[in-house]
């Protein structure tokens, strides 16, 4: 299916319409799968449900539902995955939103499986700056992001950050642009990158095939 889902306001009536079409159960067992997928949606929006609190755990859950029916889209994106803008209480709130990033992938992958035609990528519009500002950061230039999948080559790709060679501004050195990465996932997906990022640039050589 050569389309797009996004998991944000508009998610309960794709996901609706996406288990219905894939679904061959009886008029109870579909009713039954699209309140539990309507469930899964207000979870996801208001970070209540069956995982807790965790608004990315119940997100991709709600994903791996998507990926793993007959009707699947092409790309999922998910809007928002909780409050990165650790200006206050870095230390409290940081680990606890990595946990829920983790458990959320942990989530998905134990419901999608091994299929070398599925793959998760992290994005951001910013990072953080390494210096305190009371009890958080600041935005920075310089982020990290992850890429899971079976056809993923796991490793790190680029320089790891130095502490001693920061820049004017106080930001850790990027050494990867990110265009790259959004050039590799365009480019995996069969993709023509350079209409998209009006530019040319090499993917990384994240992807088996």
């Amino acid at each position: 299916m050569e389309r797009a889902i996004g998991l944000t306001g508009t998610a309960r009536t794709d996901l609706e319409r996406a288990l219905s079409e894939s679904s061959s159960e009886s008029d109870g067992d579909q009713a039954d799968r699209e309140e539990a997928a309507a469930d899964d949606e207000q979870a996801a929006m208001t970070g209540q449900g069956r995982y807790g609190d965790r608004t990315v755990v119940d997100s991709l859950a709600l994903a791996a539902r998507l990926v793993t029916s007959k009707a699947k889209p092409r790309v999922i994106y998910i809007n928002g995955i909780g409050d990165f803008d650790t200006h206050q209480g870095q230390a409290d709130r940081h680990p606890l939103l990595m946990q829920q990033l983790d458990d959320g992938i942990e989530q998905f992958f134990t419901t999608v499986g091994a299929d070398e035609d599925v793959a998760l990528m992290t994005v951001s519009e910013f990072g953080r700056r390494p210096a305190e500002n009371g009890s958080g950061t600041d935005h920075g230039t310089a982020n990290v992001h992850f890429v899971a999948g079976a056809q993923v080559r796991g490793g790190r790709y680029g320089t790891p950050p130095n502490l001693g060679t920061l820049d004017r501004g106080g930001n850790l050195e990027h050494h990867v642009d990110f265009r790259a990465l959004y050039a590799t996932g365009l480019d995996w997906l069969g993709v023509e990158s350079r209409p998209v990022l009006g530019d040319d640039f090499d993917p990384l050589p994240i992807f088996r095939s």
